[in-house]
């Protein structure tokens, strides 16, 4: 993946994910069937100075506020983490968030933004021919916690976070992902599949696969024929790299490489 490190790349939404920290085993958990999101709607007020001396209008800067975020999911109450989203309605604790945005547009990896807030809403729809929803609706309270990716440290780049139905609409996912490490590399033979890697939430039918191409290079698909294929089928499955996949042994040690997300995007 080549970028122009003057003008940079587009970020696509997919691969974007938000996770919350169940407060009673400090487990972060996915929040699951996220399909859009606004926010942080960061902004910072003034206050005026002005003296009946002053030339003009005079302000100095208020405190900035986080403002609100919020989210539409898809209705899965069986999750646990929206069940701690629904049930912080009748709680006055804040609950911590992360939010992961797949690149800096740089290609130098995931951007995370870390706070706290409280649920101030959970409204499920549902009509006819669609999906059940929750426009979920969060209150931050205090500052964020930006992490950017190290240019320099070990880390893996994604060519993308989506792939698509094969134009034949059969259910087969067309194409691959390109992952590429650096600061590290890919354990084994080229072209064999590559050890280490685990795959969560793929759609029935479908087996997630990763290659080995050489030192630095892992292709990531999906091979098989989904079961169900409808555009309202389409889904994240989830990736992670682990310890085998590296000569270096340590995944921890290198930066994206758990819970990666994939859209499945299924044709109509």
């Amino acid at each position: 993946m080549s970028i122009d490190k003057n003008r940079g790349q587009a970020v696509v939404s997919y691969g974007a994910h938000l996770e919350v920290r169940n407060p009673d085993t400090q487990e972060w958990l996915g929040i699951m069937g996220l399909s859009g999101f606004a926010g942080p709607n960061v902004t910072r007020g003034e206050i005026e100075t002005t003296r009946l001396d002053s030339k003009a209008k005079e302000y100095v800067v208020d405190l900035k506020d986080n403002g609100t975020f919020t989210a539409t999911l898809q209705t899965l109450l069986g999750a646990p983490s929206q069940r701690i989203l629904a049930q912080n309605l009748d709680s006055p604790d804040a609950l911590d968030f992360r939010l992961y945005l797949p690149d800096d547009g740089f290609g130098g990896g995931e951007v995370t933004c870390g706070f706290q807030a409280r649920v101030t809403g959970f409204p499920i729809t549902g009509a006819q021919s669609q999906v059940l929803t929750t426009e979920l609706s969060l209150r931050i309270t205090g500052d964020l916690e930006w992490t950017f990716p190290d240019s320099s440290a070990p880390r893996l780049t994604w060519s993308a976070h989506f792939l698509n139905e094969h134009s034949d609409n059969d259910g087969a996912v067309a194409g691959v992902i390109s992952v590429v490490v650096h600061g590290d590399t890919f354990a084994g033979d080229d072209g064999d599949a590559l050890d280490g890697v685990f795959f969560a939430g793929v759609p029935a039918g479908l087996t997630g696969e990763a290659v080995k191409v050489d030192s630095n290079t892992a292709y990531i698909g999906f091979s098989g024929l989904a079961t169900t294929h409808d555009a309202g089928e389409s889904v994240g499955a989830t990736v992670s790299i682990g310890n085998q996949a590296f000569t270096g042994g340590n995944a921890a040690a290198i930066a994206n490489t758990k819970n990666q997300v994939i859209f499945i995007n299924f044709l109509d």
